[in-house]
């Protein structure tokens, strides 16, 4: 029984959304390739250049950064191929994104756009605002939960239930 967000649903409709905008060169720096959801919003990303008539650039996407050394050199890649946005598979590693940016002194979104597959508290405070998804992990909690007390009661459940989510486009994009 699995409960979880529609991440490739949501990753795709992203970056649908930040190429309908304009953008043309994008890249996406994710995290470590043993976690599903890293796997399951690459996906995501990949469906949603190719939905709108891009081609997947594997050049351009830089899995396995866990560390923000690893994030650093595929953000200088980015620069040196002119990506024009970058977007990451959580807030973590757009934060490390977001930090070796203000070090080089690229301006926001003039001269790289940037945006996360996962909003926290740690990307809230910054400016521009990042164009990011949001997820409900309260309602993920009851849903899993709800779930779990039926299936414990012998009722039938469904086997796999993805949830909504929203995009939430902010200055990061513009």
């Amino acid at each position: 029984i699995q409960i979880d967000n529609d991440h490739v649903k949501a990753c795709r409709e992203l970056t649908s959304i930040v190429i309908m905008k304009g953008v043309r060169r994008l890249a996406l720096i994710g995290g470590s390739t043993n976690h599903v959801v890293n796997l399951t919003r690459r996906k995501g990303f990949e469906s949603g250049l190719r939905e709108q008539g891009i081609a997947v650039n594997q050049d351009l996407i830089y899995m396995d950064c866990e560390m923000d050394s690893a994030v650093g050199r595929a953000v200088d890649d980015c620069l040196r191929n002119q990506v024009e946005c970058i977007i990451c598979t959580d807030d973590r590693i757009c934060h490390s994104v977001l930090e070796k940016l203000e070090r080089d002194r690229v301006r926001i979104p003039d001269q790289m756009k940037v945006a996360s597959f996962y909003s926290s508290i740690m990307l809230e405070n910054n400016q521009p605002a990042i164009t990011s998804l949001h997820y409900d992990p309260k309602e993920l909690g009851v849903v899993a939960c709800r779930t779990l007390f039926d299936y414990l009661a012998g009722k039938e459940v469904q086997k796999k239930v993805l949830l909504g989510y929203e995009v939430v486009l902010k200055g990061s994009t513009q």
